[in-house]
């Protein structure tokens, strides 16, 4: 380890690939040698050889602890923004979303990094991921401090909102989507009673997006049928107009939806 230490820190490239390879193939079985070459390891995600980088990416996730998670996840995400390899942006994601929901800190910054995930590669974020969070949100910790547990809540509603507030639309994914408007239908009430009108004519927006695309519009129908119930059953009139224009969709369960509204 302390002779790999030495290639990592040179600065010729093949040594510092070399130095990379190397505490690869000791950090499984003995992740301790690794620690102490963390920062070393992350200025090789500066170098300019691409080839270097990727390997360096592979070395950070397996070197990932409770302790480091918040740091070389960040340093992911931000390669995950600079890039545009199909191939690595997926490989990224998939490894992001691993680490952070074996190690994550804490429930909120669990959330907060699965929404940078949905905003920035939700067409490579797995399913079973945006289930994940929504079952977190639902569930909370799973003990008995339900005030926690409402303020983690409160926080993914203000966290979705800010997202509509301040993303251009264009990076909505369908899973986004299908967790923002999830959340919203469900928790938006914390907010109090005066802010739910906004919020489902926020929704109708996103929903008015890609006209042809029915699936993000069942998903917003499924948050806005909740929403209205929250209101007594009184849709808001962008609500209702939405819901008569597509009433009579051939997506059978986008149909039914509206139909709950009208």
């Amino acid at each position: 380890a302390a002779a790999i230490g030495r290639f990592i820190a040179s600065n010729n490239h093949n040594l510092r690939y070399l130095g990379i390879t190397g505490l690869a193939s000791i950090v499984a079985d003995h992740p301790r040698y690794a620690a102490k070459h963390q920062l070393v390891v992350m200025d090789c995600l500066e170098d300019p050889d691409e080839t270097l980088r990727r390997k360096t990416l592979e070395l950070l996730h397996k070197m990932t602890n409770p302790v480091n998670v918040e740091m070389i996840t960040g340093k992911m995400i931000e390669f995950l923004k600079g890039s545009n390899d199909e191939f690595l942006r997926k490989d990224l994601t998939f490894k992001i979303t691993g680490i952070a929901e074996r190690y994550a800190p804490s429930n909120e910054w669990y959330v907060q990094t699965m929404t940078t995930c949905f905003l920035n590669a939700g067409e490579f974020v797995q399913e079973s991921t945006a289930h994940t969070v929504i079952r977190l949100i639902a569930e909370g910790s799973g003990g008995e401090d339900d005030e926690a547990d409402e303020a983690l809540r409160a926080e993914a509603v203000e966290t979705f909102l800010d997202v509509i507030e301040t993303e251009e639309t264009k990076q909505y994914s369908n899973i986004l989507i299908y967790v923002m408007a999830w959340v919203l239908g469900e928790y938006a009430y914390v907010l109090g009673g005066d802010a739910l009108p906004e919020i489902c004519d926020k929704l109708v927006d996103i929903g008015l997006l890609r006209s042809t695309d029915t699936m993000r519009k069942g998903y917003v129908m499924s948050g806005l049928t909740k929403l209205t119930a929250q209101l007594g059953g009184q849709p808001t009139p962008a609500t209702l107009k939405f819901a008569k224009k597509y009433l009579h969709s051939r997506d059978t369960v986008l149909s039914q939806r509206c139909c709950a509204i009208i």
